[in-house]
């Protein structure tokens, strides 16, 4: 994982370098933060660093304490967003893990231990995609349990 995330920033970087348009650049941190790294603009805020200090860091290997400490702060923040992420806390229609749910349930209800955001959802509609998928997404209602 280490190895991965440093490639990824390391791609922003060079792209950053390289005359790309900044929308093309706040794409590619927006898809690298929506694959779960959120680190990823300190990251490669580390590697402009490192970059600009080679007379003190002639190697990578040489920044790596920094990058070890950068890592330390990067966990505990991802901790925090963690703890603050909604949590299912029950569904209406059937008990969590039921494998006999009703063929004729029009209506999944979710609840949740605090707000979402209202900012969208997503579904994961399976291996065979949209067409074996029961429900559509206006028939899935989003509460907030208190």
């Amino acid at each position: 994982m280490l190895n991965e995330a440093l490639v990824r920033a390391s791609v922003i970087k060079y792209v950053k370098e390289h005359n790309t348009k900044q929308s093309n650049i706040d794409t590619i941190f927006n898809m690298e933060l929506n694959n779960g790294f959120l680190w990823i603009r300190e990251l490669v805020a580390e590697l402009e660093n490192y970059d600009s200090n080679r007379a003190i860091y002639p190697t990578l290997e040489s920044y790596m304490p920094k990058l070890a400490e950068a890592y330390n702060v990067y966990a505990e923040k991802v901790l925090q967003y963690d703890a603050q992420r909604p949590r299912v806390a029950s569904v209406e229609e059937f008990e969590n893990g039921n494998v006999n749910v009703d063929a004729s349930t029009k209506t999944i209800t979710i609840h949740f231990d605090r707000p979402l955001s209202g900012q969208g959802y997503s579904i994961f509609m399976g291996n065979k995609g949209k067409e074996a998928f029961p429900l559509k997404a206006y028939e899935i209602n989003f509460k907030t349990t208190k």
